[in-house]
This record gives C-alpha cells, sequence and structure tokens, in this order.
C-alpha cells in the first residue's frame, strides 16, 4: 500500500536507459494533493531525471515547471551541460505550493503539470502530466493518502470541547472523577471509562446517519469537520470515526482508525501504546492488540440507531469484521499517535468559533449510561515487580527483560498475512545454497504461470504418480526462479509494500528487517487445544531488488549472518522444559553457508512427542521487527558469561 499518493511514474530506475533520441524528462509526480498535503510538506515532485540518451552535447539547457490552474508557484533549474549518456537527478525538488487557492477550493478539480526541457530556445523534451486537485476538506482515500487521514482528527475543533464537557458531566454523574487525564492514573480502567463517556456525549448529539460514497476507502470523501457534524447531525461513518478520534485525543487518549471495505470504525489504547507501524496493513497486529486487551475497538455508527447502539454492543459488532473469515475485507489500522509522531498534524481551521444553537426540532435523546468498568485483572494493568537481591535474580531478571515472550512476538506466533510472501519450494537446502554463494533468485508466480493448464492436479497425480506443480517449482529453482503460491497481482502488491516497509525500516533504524524464514514448528499450548501456533526455525537474511518498475523482484542473500530463532529457544526451555543447547552455539556450516538438512535434523525427536507438534519446510519471505533480534543478541550474550558472573560474585 502506498501510503501517500499514487506516483504517475510508479518508480523508475536511472540505470534504465530511454531509447527515445535527444533529452528527455523523467518524473515521478504525486498524481494527487490537496492543502492537506502542503500543511504537512508531502512532496509534489518525488524526483526528477534528464537523460540524454543521443549523441549530441547540449549546453544552457532550462528545465521549466509551469501548472494549469497555477496550484504551483513557476520554477526553472538551469543546466550547464547534457553530453551523450549523461543521467542527471536533480537534487533541488522544493516546489512552492499556492497555499491560498488550494484552500479556497471546494471541489476537486483536474490540474495538469507542465515540465519542458529548452536549450538554445529549442524546445528538447516536454512532459504534461495530469493530477487531482482535492477540496480543502477532501481525503484521497488509502490508496492516495493513507498517511493523511489523521490530519482529518481535529482535536482542536470548537465543537470537540462541547463533546468533552457533556462526557465529563456523565463521567461525574455516574460517581466518578470528571476530569479528563488520559492515561495519567496508569489504570486501564479509566481510560475505558474516559472512552465510554465520550461515546455516550456524542451518542447525546442526536446524529443521523449518512450512506458513504462507494468505495470511499479506496476513492476518498468529503470529510465533515466536528463542527459540520454538530451543525448538520449528519455523518458518515467516516465522520463519525474520525469525531470519535478527535475526541479522544483531545481527552489525551491515542485513537485509532479501522478502515474495511466499504466501512470505517475507531479504536482507543487503553494505554500508552501504539502499532509498530502508523498504517498497520496486518490484522493479525489488532487481534493480538485486542486479546491481549490493550485496545478497544467499537463501530461508530452506533451513536446513529435510535435509540443508540451501547458501547458494549458497539464492540460486538466489529467482532464479525475483525474475524479470520473476514480478513480479506480487512484494508488497515492507522494509529494516530504514530502518524503525530511523524509529523502529520491536524487540519487547521480558520473558521470563526460558532456556538451550537439546538434546532428546535431535534429531540433530545435520553443520556446512554456508562457501562460497567471491567476489572482491573481483566486489563493489561501494570505488574509490581519485585527487585531480586542477588547477582542470580538480577541477571535472570534482565534477560526475561530482554525477549519478548508473548503471542505478540511473529518469531513465536507467525501468520499468513499481508507481510508474508509463501513459497513453494522442493528443496530448500539448495535455495539457501544458492542465496549464500550470491545468486539473485526471481520471484515469480505458480498460479500466473499455471503449469497445470486445463488439467486436474488429482488426476494427473494419479496417472502419472507425480506433482506436476512441484515438478515445474523443482524445475523453476534451477533456473533461479522461486515460485509463489500467491496470484501475480497478489504478490506484486506485497513484494512492493515488503520493498518499501524494509527500505524505511533500514532508513529508521539502520538494520535489515527482511527475512526468509526456514523450516517452522507449530506448536500448541495443550495438546487438546484445537489452535496452533507457527514459530520460524532459521531466519536467513535477505534482501529484495528489481531494476525497474516493470521487471521482477530478485531475492539476494543479505550480509548479515543466518541466525536460529533465540526467542523460540528461551520460549520452549521456560514453557515447555525443552532445553535445545545445540543451537545455542554456532550454526552448521557446509560449502556454500548453512548447512540446512544437518541443522533441521539436530530438532530433538523429543520435540515431535507434545501431541499436536509438527515441523514443516516451507519457506516464507517477510519482515521482523529489528529490536527482535538485537535484543536476542543481548540475550545470548548474557546467557553465555552469566556462569562467569556468578561465579565471580561468590
Amino acid at each position: 500500500m502506498q501510503t501517500e499518493s499514487e506516483s504517475n511514474s510508479e518508480e523508475f530506475d536511472p540505470n534504465i536507459s530511454n531509447t527515445r533520441e535527444g533529452p528527455v524528462i523523467v518524473a515521478d509526480i504525486a498524481a494527487s494533493f490537496t492543502y492537506v498535503s502542503y500543511q504537512n510538506a508531502i512532496p509534489v515532485i518525488r524526483s526528477i531525471l534528464i537523460e540524454n540518451s543521443s549523441d549530441r552535447h547540449f549546453t544552457n539547457c532550462k528545465l521549466e515547471l509551469t501548472s494549469s490552474p497555477s496550484f504551483l508557484r513557476p520554477k526553472t533549474w538551469t543546466v550547464d551541460r547534457l553530453v551523450p549518456g549523461d543521467r542527471l537527478a536533480l537534487s533541488d525538488r522544493k516546489v512552492e505550493l499556492d497555499a491560498g487557492y488550494l484552500a479556497g477550493l471546494n471541489e476537486a478539480e483536474r490540474g495538469e503539470i507542465t515540465l519542458r526541457l529548452s536549450s538554445a530556445g529549442d524546445v528538447l523534451d516536454e512532459q504534461h502530466l495530469p493530477v487531482r486537485l482535492l477540496a480543502r476538506d477532501e481525503w484521497g482515500g488509502v490508496a492516495d493518502m493513507a498517511q493523511l487521514l489523521p490530519a482529518f482528527v481535529m482535536p482542536n475543533d470548537p465543537s470537540v470541547a462541547s463533546i468533552l464537557r457533556n462526557a465529563a458531566e456523565r463521567l461525574a454523574a455516574h460517581g466518578h472523577q470528571s476530569g479528563l487525564d488520559g492515561y495519567q492514573s496508569g489504570s486501564p480502567q479509566r481510560a475505558y471509562l474516559l472512552a465510554a463517556a465520550i461515546y455516550s456525549a456524542i451518542a447525546g448529539m442526536a446524529l443521523h446517519y449518512a450512506e458513504p460514497p462507494a468505495s470511499f476507502e479506496s476513492r476518498g470523501q468529503k470529510i465533515r469537520r466536528p463542527s459540520t457534524i454538530s451543525e448538520e447531525r449528519l455523518a458518515t461513518c467516516l465522520d463519525t470515526t474520525l469525531l470519535f478520534a478527535a475526541a479522544l485525543e483531545a481527552a489525551g487518549l491515542y485513537p485509532v482508525l479501522l478502515m474495511f471495505q466499504g466501512h470505517a470504525a475507531a479504536g482507543a489504547w487503553l494505554a500508552k501504546r501504539t502499532f509498530a507501524n502508523a498504517i498497520e496493513t496486518d490484522q493479525m497486529e489488532v487481534r493480538k492488540a485486542l486479546a491481549s486487551r490493550e485496545l478497544i475497538v467499537f463501530e461508530t455508527t452506533g451513536v446513529t440507531h435510535r435509540p443508540a447502539m451501547t458501547m458494549e454492543s458497539a464492540q460486538q459488532v466489529l467482532d464479525h469484521r475483525l474475524g479470520e473469515t473476514e480478513a480479506h475485507a480487512f484494508v488497515a489500522a492507522i494509529d494516530v499517535r504514530r502518524s503525530r509522531s511523524g509529523g502529520i498534524m491536524p487540519l487547521a481551521s480558520h473558521e470563526p468559533i460558532r456556538r451550537t444553537v439546538l434546532d428546535e426540532e431535534v429531540t433530545p435523546l435520553a443520556d446512554l449510561p456508562l457501562p460497567v468498568a471491567p476489572s482491573f485483572g481483566e486489563l493489561p494493568a501494570e505488574t509490581i515487580e519485585v527487585k531480586p537481591t542477588t547477582a542470580a535474580g538480577r541477571i535472570d531478571r534482565w534477560q526475561k527483560k530482554l525477549l519478548d515472550l508473548t503471542l505478540r512476538n511473529r518469531l513465536l506466533n507467525f501468520p499468513d498475512s499481508r507481510k508474508t510472501i509463501p513459497f513453494l519450494c522442493t528443496d530448500v537446502a539448495y535455495l539457501e545454497d544458492r542465496l549464500a554463494g550470491g545468486g539473485a533468485i526471481r520471484i515469480i508466480s505458480l498460479p500466473e504461470q499455471n503449469p497445470l493448464g486445463e488439467r486436474d492436479a488429482a488426476l494427473y497425480r494419479d496417472v502419472h504418480g507425480r506433482d506436476l506443480q512441484r515438478g515445474f517449482a523443482a524445475e523453476a529453482l534451477l533456473r533461479d526462479e522461486l515460485s509463489s503460491t500467491l496470484g501475480a497481482s497478489e504478490l506484486e502488491a506485497r513484494l512492493i509494500d515488503l520493498h518499501r516497509q524494509v527500505r524505511n525500516d533500514f532508513a529508521e533504524g539502520g538494520a535489515n528487517t527482511l527475512f526468509l524464514a526456514v523450516g517452522f514448528l507449530r506448536w500448541k499450548k495443550k495438546p487438546e487445544d484445537d489452535r496452533s501456533y507457527r514459530a520460524p526455525l532459521l531466519l536467513v537474511p535477505v534482501k529484495l531488488e528489481r531494476r525497474s518498475a516493470s521487471s521482477r523482484f530478485t531475492v539476494r542473500f543479505h550480509e548479515d549472518e543466518p541466525r536460529f530463532n533465540a526467542t523460540l529457544l528461551q520460549f520452549l526451555e521456560r514453557d515447555f522444559d525443552l532445553k535445545l543447547p545445540q543451537f545455542s552455539g554456532d550454526l552448521p556450516l557446509d560449502d556454500n553457508g548453512i548447512d540446512v538438512p544437518r541443522l533441521l535434523a539436530m530438532m530433538p525427536r523429543r520435540s515431535a512427542t507434545f501431541r499436536g507438534w509438527r515441523s514443516s519446510m516451507k519457506p516464507h519471505c517477510r519482515p521482523f521487527p529489528s529490536q527482535s533480534f538485537s535484543c536476542g543478541r543481548i540475550w545470548w550474550s548474557v546467557q553465555r558469561r552469566s556462569a562467569r558472573t556468578r561465579l565471580s560474585a561468590t
């Protein structure tokens, strides 16, 4: 998913030549933007490249930028000389938007950006790039402007203060402290009550539901400000979601915006926490936060019902939408607090403060009672830790804090999600050897290749005694092609998402987060449990590459070292008394990297005797948080030195 706007040139590679005669302009321009884009410094021009593929020299060149209508200030770049074969990337990409023009738009309109390259009065190349200019109060949808949706969460809107005042009165009427103190108490119960009071206050506004435009989550829609909702008393699901988020944020809570296909809902963290990403597309992460009772989510259009839906009912309504069977309809969870940390600020208001006057026709609604607050034990309260008094106890405490041994950790609970790429690989050891030897493995879609054609897979297997798809995947691997079981479009979308996420992770943390997970242990908490979990065994660091936007992705070995899942080892020892010291040292090697068959053969038979446990060799590719591995390395260091430390202490 793109987190800002679709570009007119999806991606370009400066190493790819253009076959046109004379210099050409290659530009990556945002396809749509609005006043919110200007306010949050979202670039209009992502990149501009001038490529001279001819055999001529050009001097005193000028590149001129103009727009129609004049929503951009004209700009001119001067290029002293272009020699044959030049690929000149312009570093100065700053252009000035006409803020007054964008702020005055009340309807979307079509615009055009013109780039003209000339030399000595002769036009060498000219590009006309269409753009969409959105109205000031218009959001462009997840595909175009996912990261900008929190800008429409406006906690400083005058109408939000009225909602907070009513929420405080409801708290006082039910015998609770009326202060809207966010997380100051450190109590998840208090955070829940604040959210419930805000829900009750908004339910008392007597809002009516307005049908949103079709596919608004991808195409976008106009947004009603809180003051507009208060005056008109009309709101779509996205309007009510943003209204709730504004009130929650103004009360000191961290709101979450949930986007589904054709629907939106809201949530709030019960403690000072956020998702790992501002735009979380993995539904499993939301379900984990709900299961740990760190997050509550609710249906926001329940306040438009007559009578209004209770807070408990509004929470229950979303259970189905967040179930595994509806994972395909989940679009994203947008963390407002995380977005604020990334510089996305609320849309500024230039409207005068107006006092809301209730229409005489509005029938006042009875106050919606606050729900019974959950007990402290049911919510993730902070536990009081008893500090150890011995050296051994302190070392043990340090080690436990380093590793996350909960099911939130993907190293223990590896879900199938949009952030994973599953592969059909018949020889994992050969794949690891090729990667360790420096090979570039192309990723292909098995359904797109369609080796079966019109044949029936089961009948072919019965007649010929072999699996046609596995045979095709085996031959493809010998051609340095790795077959994914995903369809072509889904595979391409996931690879683009992974490629961008890994680049962002590296830019922010300086560490590679993409790994090829080789081998999985499927385990259960109890033998009688129906649900099982997967944990990766060997983690091979890799990187994704491609030469241009139209070429296939390739996967290469990263310079980091492969590693065994240390978090899994500690978890097995702590929860199942299963110790695997053979994996704590150096991994077995062959002529080309890790000896994968020998490594997996080292897994003791005892692990297979746990009923419901089994191992598999299917490889997957996905990013993991870099801190998982840095903490794991520190944990091993403490583990190896603990005996020496204890001996010194005695």
